[in-house]
């Protein structure tokens, strides 16, 4: 199976410097490609790094994560049958791909398959996914005592851990194999994703095309984290429009009108409880009120969030 890689990298060479030196030392990959979004950042040193590592792509002006890939994906040669698409903070374990290819040649039917990701001191992150529903969307807007909780995540737990290979629905988009007929079939990413839900995006439209998506645990791969948005307050904004985009292409009218309500209804459960349990502990308002409004914000409810936070905590008269 001839496989290729595309890395993205927005300013940071070091990171892409990093990540494509240990693609390189990989004889199961035939090509790699780094696509520059930000060139004049990196400056010609880092350009030139990049340059012995793969064939490197620039951007005239800045482009979202799926556009990027979809530069990169153009920019290989003819002939491949599958392409790591990976974030510039990624580290690939030696054996990864190799084991994610595995999984590609048993199972003709998966056209994306997933690795196991963990962060820079090895704690596993959640890197397999249901797809978005009302239930898992409740799940992670309600707030609730401790002990509900663990009841609560598992409505919108990831997977199970069962060793070897899964079928799941969605996974991490910092690191995917793709198959280049599963790809060729839904017409490559969406490029109107700028950042976040690409990945739920295409493993949809993969699973209405007929092909599955797999998660390989025993394939690791590390993923740093914070290099694309270390901006909290641009991440929201980004991840609000990205969550709206994507309900509003696959979800009817009446199924978002369905999720309005209960985000509205979970609003006031959210409130009233954030009133009551600080009437016991008032020390604890300001943190529960800033998680709250920053759920709000999630979902780009801005003024809402304002409002709320101001009314919450305001001094309660005695």
């Amino acid at each position: 199976m001839k496989t290729a890689a595309v890395v993205v990298t927005h300013q940071q060479a070091h990171l892409a410097q990093s990540c494509l030196e240990m693609l390189a030392g990989n004889q199961l990959l035939d090509q790699c490609v780094v696509v520059v979004n930000c060139p004049k950042r990196l400056g010609p040193v880092g350009l030139d790094a990049l340059k012995r590592l793969a064939t490197v792509v620039l951007n005239d002006c800045p482009v979202g994560y799926s556009e990027n890939l979809n530069r990169g994906i153009a920019a290989l040669q003819p002939g491949w049958d599958a392409v790591l698409l990976l974030n510039d903070d990624t580290q690939v374990a030696p054996d990864a791909i190799q084991r994610m290819m595995s999984v590609l040649e048993s199972w003709p039917r998966v056209g994306m398959v997933g690795a196991r990701i963990i962060d820079a001191n090895g704690v596993e992150q959640m890197s397999a996914f249901p797809f978005r529903s009302i239930r898992r969307e409740a799940a992670q807007l309600l707030l609730a005592p401790r002990r509900f909780r663990a009841l609560i995540d598992k409505l919108s737990a990831p997977t199970s851990v069962s060793p070897g290979p899964q079928i799941v629905d969605v996974v991490f988009g910092a690191a995917m194999l793709v198959r280049a007929v599963a790809l060729h079939s839904v017409g490559g990413l969406d490029s109107d994703f700028f950042l976040y839900f690409e990945e739920d995006d295409i493993c949809l439209r993969l699973k209405r095309a007929g092909w599955l998506t797999a998660w390989c645990r025993e394939a690791t791969i590390v993923h740093l984290g914070g290099a694309s948005t270390a901006d909290e307050a641009l991440y929201r904004d980004v991840w609000a429009v990205s969550r709206r985009l994507y309900l509003r292409k696959h979800w009817g009218y009446m199924r978002r009108l369905t999720l309005v309500i209960v985000e509205v209804l979970l609003f006031c459960w959210n409130e009233a409880y954030v009133l009551l349990s600080t009437a016991v502990r008032p020390t604890s308002r300001p943190d529960k009120v800033r998680w709250l409004a920053a759920k709000y914000t999630d979902l780009g409810w801005h003024r809402l969030a304002r409002r709320s936070a101001a009314r919450l905590l305001r001094p309660t008269r005695m």
